[in-house]
């Protein structure tokens, strides 16, 4: 019975030395989505959506890899394969191309699944 006692002892002393351990947590390796739900402040049918998340990006010449879908009215969902993305810099414009709404906005990201640990999706809300 010592001997176990002691091989036990024994195992436990060299798993916390290594710093591997049965409880260490294993996180997936997958990608996270970040969701930007878009409402319009003035909704319509004819406006137009255009944005950017790079430094000193131009609305509508550079895009980051997205997809977008959504309308004037009900609003825009935008999905990226990204999640830390701080300032995203937008222009709203109607079917004529005029401006009618621009600047950039900070999302708030919530994660709606996975752990602290791990990560997992997030989603952010904004009106513009």
């Amino acid at each position: 019975m010592k001997r176990v006692l002691n091989a036990a002892i024994a195992l436990l002393v060299a798993v916390t030395l290594t710093a591997c351990s049965p409880f260490d947590r294993v996180c997936p390796a997958i990608g996270y989505s970040s969701t930007l739900i878009v409402t319009p402040a003035s909704p319509a049918s004819d406006l137009h959506l255009e944005f950017c998340s790079e430094p000193g990006c131009i609305p509508g010449a550079t895009t980051p890899e997205a997809m977008v879908s959504g309308d004037g009215v009900s609003g825009w969902t935008i999905t990226f394969l990204i999640s830390d993305t701080d300032v995203f810099v937008y222009r709203i414009t109607d079917a004529a191309g005029a401006v009618i709404s621009e600047g950039s906005v900070a999302p708030e990201w919530v994660r709606v699944d996975g752990s602290a640990e791990c990560g997992g999706n997030v989603e952010a809300r904004v009106t513009l």
